[in-house]
């Protein structure tokens, strides 16, 4: 989500070397900046600067946070549309029991799986080409939410009652992407009502 600020760093004239991890880095090729894949420590020419992505907007002076995409994938010829899910992140992840969908819950509207074990997916580039053909994505709050709402995407992202990050704040509008909706759990553990409006949403 912070991604978005590198292209702005490099338009006021610096050269920038972004480091992500090996799975973001053909995502992150259309920022226009360098990129080194790394995971664990590594070691680098001394920089004039070193700045954490989430400290950009500060940094920048960018209090309005940017909406339009920033990231693309291309859709695969066999596209038909449908719905994209996600039903769990990293396991982990300290909030995985209460962000995730246990397999008891229903789905009640028709979906095709976004995990890579089913969709065979290499990297991030590969699952933003799988959501590019797709009609709208319905997530719990893991990184497809955050690739679909970049790549401008209709997303609905699935928001515990314990936990919730930060980042998406109150209410059912994100600041981050304007293409997302939020729905939170009425209570801890109880998925039915969220993913009620969900459905009336999708129609």
């Amino acid at each position: 989500m912070f991604a978005r600020y590198a292209p702005q760093l490099a338009a006021r004239g610096a050269d920038v070397t972004l480091v992500c991890l090996p799975p973001l880095a053909r995502l992150f090729e259309p920022l226009g900046v360098r990129l080194v894949a790394a995971q664990g420590r590594m070691e680098f020419p001394e920089p004039d600067l070193f700045v954490m992505l989430a400290d950009l907007p500060l940094r920048l002076g960018q209090f309005k946070i940017p909406g339009e995409p920033y990231l693309r994938g291309t859709p695969p010829a066999s596209a038909t549309g449908g719905i994209g899910l996600v039903r769990r992140g990293n396991p982990t992840h300290p909030n995985d029991s209460h962000r995730s969908l246990g397999d008891d819950v229903v789905i009640p509207f028709p979906t095709v799986s976004l995990d890579p074990a089913q969709t065979g997916a290499r990297d991030m580039q590969d699952t933003a080409d799988i959501i590019a053909g797709l009609d709208a994505v319905v997530t719990v709050d893991t990184s497809v939410a955050h690739l679909a709402g970049a790549m401008g995407k209709p997303v609905h992202i699935l928001l515990p009652a314990h936990g919730v990050d930060w980042r998406w704040g109150e209410g059912a509008r994100s600041l981050w992407y304007p293409g997302a909706r939020l729905y939170r759990q009425g209570r801890p553990g109880d998925w039915r009502q969220a993913l009620e409006m969900v459905a009336r949403r999708l129609g």
